[in-house]
């Protein structure tokens, strides 16, 4: 699967949007399901905002995600 979300509100006392492209496989069972996701772009005070990470789902409504996320360019 792949689609994207839409977060709006503050990161480190920045506001703005970001848009972020998730990207994952489930292998099986419908509750088990793992993946990617970056950051595509961002609005106002987070459009600098880079980051990607990690995320996984072990059972229904159970996710994990890690990752790092940086104004730097």
């Amino acid at each position: 699967y792949k689609g994207t979300a839409t977060f709006a509100g503050e990161v480190a006392g920045e506001a703005g949007t970001v848009e972020i492209l998730f990207e994952g496989t489930s292998p099986g069972d419908p509750a088990d399901w793992t993946g990617t996701w970056r950051i595509i772009s961002g609005t106002g005070d987070l459009a600098g905002l880079h980051g990607k990470g990690t995320f996984y789902n072990n059972a229904a409504f159970d996710i994990h995600y890690d990752g790092q996320i940086h104004f730097d360019p």
